[in-house]
């Protein structure tokens, strides 16, 4: 089947950012590069629609009224307070946020803790962004199948959005 081509208002399914998101670009280390952010105002979809390879790239607006291109690999989605918190409720409606805390510990675990500190320089189960080394208090949550991580301020909108549930 031949490539084809949509827009963001013609197939708004196939796209993770929608008009009016605020994003930012990464940059070389994988953190977000605020000279690089803004908002999505258009987007293209290629690919088969059967299903393999596509590309997903967005035109996004500066805060300075310029324009740049990124393919949807190297953005990042910014949040403020209720954005997170609207992201986080919905990662938990969706089951890809655990909605209780991992189980104590067992014997058998060896002293591994399920809840301690850490995930610097990994992504961040709730937004996605990588966690600086420079974060004062990250989170590690060990379940049976997965390791959740967050940075300090996710953590806690986490604990009080399934506390909420």
């Amino acid at each position: 089947m031949a490539a084809q081509t949509f827009t963001i208002a013609q197939a708004p399914e196939r796209f993770r950012f929608r008009g009016g998101d605020r994003v930012a670009r990464t940059d070389a280390e994988g953190y977000a590069d605020l000279e690089h952010a803004g908002v999505v105002t258009d987007g293209r979809w290629t690919g088969d629609l059967s299903g393999g390879s596509y590309d997903e790239t967005y035109r996004i607006r500066r805060d300075d009224g310029n324009y740049f291109r990124a393919r949807e690999i190297h953005l990042l989605r910014l949040f403020d307070d209720a954005s997170l918190r609207k992201e986080i409720r919905r990662l938990l409606k969706v089951h890809k946020l655990p909605r209780d805390l991992p189980s104590a510990p067992g014997k058998t675990l060896q002293g591994d803790e399920a809840i301690c500190e850490g995930g610097r320089g990994e992504r961040c189960s709730a937004c996605g962004h990588l966690i600086p080394v420079s974060d004062s208090q990250p989170m590690e949550y060990a379940y049976t199948d997965k390791v959740y991580r967050f940075h300090e301020k996710c953590n806690a909108v986490w604990l009080e959005e399934k506390r909420r549930r």
